[in-house]
């Protein structure tokens, strides 16, 4: 058929035909089409199925060949200088620009000539689609650029299945053709195979295969990183090193891109009560990945139809079609696009990468989901602290019945020694002791120092007073530790049902705030000191005592009667020697020993007779006076414990906030 279309003539019309880019108007052209196909894909005698491990072969080491270009073009984004990125740039959307232009072209060429007329002008002017052409290489750019930058995201595993899938794709790819061989005319079987039986399979399979990586080996957990901290770091860490400004700035926002919506949906996602909601939302974040599988796999179904068309080219002689050949088309627009840009570069508006950086970061925090969890954390920390105030206080008023119940037993030991200071004070040694403290005051002082040695230390009542206040403060350290780990437990809680407070909330400081780990820091930090003051309380007491009692009735009594007695007892020394003389008078050297014993025994008869007498005035009077003095400084001696027991409450609260707040993100990160 000679139609009016420039190449469209008989040999052409084979040509055209085998090439994918018209469609035969007649049987002919049909036929020999078919003819063609089977001359230079089948290659066999009649009635002979193809070999397929030779049609294999070389579709599969292109595959390979295509997934090293783009890993080295990705590698070449951080490692090169900018305007070496432009031929990469390039390079990776020619295959998307050949995918896109057999695609397009197929279906412009279908509704020609299905709507128009072979002689009609509008046929002529749009079939041979050079602008159309030329408009998909600016988009094969842009693609392209969007590949690699998605690219540099995967890891060497995720290259690993880019790699198989391309070996699968290569292998399915004849297969599919002869699936399609008794429906498709030959000429367009390799167009139709690669238009939507490989591209949806491939791109779901694809896609089913990343689904299934990130299942069984998964990816960073970053939950424990605030919002601001995972945008700073992930422009940090994708930044570093890019030799080209514009280039690290770029893979920045890639790297966001790739980050953010997984780090939503780890604090967002476990917490939708509607599983079908968390399905959608799981099937929208898989979205981004199905369009970089998408991506590729136009990019290797571009691969394989240049490959297609190159073994074409090589087993016909035909004459080329008139007009731009495809590479020069591609080529030439390529470089006027970018010279396009570095014009705009050099000469239009400024348009600063940095600022371009900066932006991204500010719109990053602004699609924060989690912007209310700070207001929520606040709202936390001040009930926790509200939970450790009433909780110090519950624990100072337990401790402080207990210190109530057992103080009554601790004087009554106290009691009981103030009868064995009595006796002391009214034995023979305590009488001359009182005597010697008229004019020696060191006397005096250990007088003071028996009296508490025989009242507080021997009595029980220091032991009894220790054990009372470590009771205490154990009951104290129960409680307040306690209420640490049930707010601990609680906000634990809340990060499992809310995992937006991941974002202001450290779950790693959270095992510090358990029982034993709270008791271990508390106890050394406050217990210690609490038990050493209880000697320095038991010694103020018997001061205060003394103090006291010294001022009473009794107790001057007694001590004018030590006076009397002292003056009694130097007669009776006298009375004593004189009469000693008297029953010793016939002399001789035994007279003065004599003497001297019967001295003796009458000054101890005599001083053991008025001390008899003292006792009996004054030991009864003076215990009264003694024990009431003892019960005065009960309540003193209670205030003072229940402010060492506050300051201890205050001081465990204080270590215990203190470790709270290190569950809490700072204000200043969010």
């Amino acid at each position: 058929h000679e139609g009016p279309e420039p190449g469209w003539g008989p040999s052409r019309g084979v040509r055209a035909c085998a090439c994918g880019w018209c469609i035969p108007s007649t049987a002919r052209h049909l036929l020999r089409g078919s003819r063609a196909f089977a001359r230079s894909h089948l290659k066999t005698v009649p009635g002979a199925m193809p070999r397929l491990p030779k049609q294999i072969a070389r579709p599969v080491l292109a595959g390979i060949a295509a997934v090293a270009a783009l890993k080295l073009a990705t590698l070449g984004l951080a490692r090169l200088d900018c305007w070496l990125l432009a031929p990469l740039i390039v390079a990776i959307a020619w295959p998307l620009w050949t995918y896109g232009r057999e695609q397009a072209m197929f279906v412009r060429r279908l509704l020609l000539a299905g709507a128009t007329v072979e002689t009609g002008r509008t046929r002529r002017w749009f079939w041979g689609g050079q602008v159309l052409q030329a408009l998909g290489v600016v988009t094969a750019l842009l693609w392209s650029g969007v590949m690699l930058l998605m690219a540099a995201q995967l890891t060497p595993l995720q290259w690993g299945i880019l790699a198989a899938d391309a070996v699968l794709l290569a292998a399915v790819l004849p297969l599919l053709r002869r699936l399609l061989k008794g429906e498709i005319a030959p000429a367009f079987v390799g167009t139709v195979a690669r238009r939507w039986p490989a591209l949806l399979a491939n791109a779901l399979l694809l896609l089913a295969a990343f689904v299934a990586h990130d299942y069984a080996i998964g990816f960073a957990d970053t939950r424990s990183l605030s919002w601001s901290e995972l945008v700073g770091q992930t422009m940090q860490v994708a930044q570093a090193g890019a030799v080209c400004p514009a280039a690290g700035t770029l893979l920045g926002v890639a790297a966001l891109a790739d980050q953010l919506p997984r780090h939503a949906a780890l604090l967002l996602l476990p917490g939708l009560p509607d599983p079908r909601a968390r399905m959608l939302s799981w099937l929208l974040l898989l979205a981004i990945t199905g369009f970089g599988c998408y991506l590729f796999t136009r990019y290797l179904l571009g691969v394989q139809a240049w490959l297609e068309v190159r073994t074409q080219d090589a087993a016909h002689d035909n004459d080329p079609q008139p007009g731009p050949r495809p590479g020069r088309l591609f080529l030439g627009t390529s470089l006027a696009a970018l010279a396009f840009v570095g014009a705009w570069v050099a000469f239009g508006p400024r348009l600063g990468i940095a600022a371009l950086g900066q932006g991204a970061v500010v719109l990053a925090q602004a699609a924060n989901p989690c912007g209310a969890a700070s207001g929520q954390a606040r709202t936390l920390q001040a009930g926790a602290r509200q939970q450790l105030d009433a909780a110090s206080r519950q624990a100072l008023e337990a401790a402080m019945q207990g210190v109530d119940r057992g103080l009554d037993p601790a004087f009554a030991a106290a009691e009981a020694g103030i009868d064995k200071y009595l006796d002391w004070y009214f034995s023979f040694i305590g009488s001359y002791a009182r005597m010697g403290a008229l004019v020696v005051p060191d006397l005096e002082q250990h007088m003071r120092d028996r009296f508490s040695a025989l009242v507080f230390t021997d009595s029980g009542f220091e032991p009894a007073l220790a054990r009372l206040v470590s009771e205490s403060d154990a009951r104290l350290l129960d409680r307040i530790t306690a209420e640490a780990a049930a707010i601990g437990a609680g906000l634990a809680q809340d990060l499992q049902l809310k995992p937006c407070l991941n974002e202001v909330l450290r779950p790693a400081a959270l095992p510090g705030l358990e029982r034993d780990a709270m008791r271990m820091a508390l106890s050394t930090a406050v217990a210690l000191p609490l038990s050493r003051a209880v000697l320095g309380l038991a010694l103020r007491a018997g001061a205060a005592v003394m103090a006291r009692a010294s001022a009473r009735v009794t107790v001057r009594a007694a001590a004018s009667a030590a006076g009397a007695t002292a003056a009694k007892r130097g007669g009776s020394v006298l009375l004593s020697a004189a009469a000693a003389g008297t029953l010793c008078a016939p002399g001789g050297p035994l007279a003065l020993a004599c003497a001297a014993v019967a001295g003796v025994v009458t000054w101890l008869g005599v001083d053991m007779a008025m001390i008899t007498i003292d006792e009996a005035l004054f030991r009864k009077s003076l215990r009264a006076e003694l024990v009431e003095e003892l019960q005065g400084q009960r309540q003193a001696l209670r205030d003072e414990l229940r402010q060492k027991l506050e300051q201890a409450a205050a001081d465990y609260r204080g270590q215990a906030v203190q470790r709270i707040d290190k569950v809490f993100v700072p204000a200043l990160d969010g």
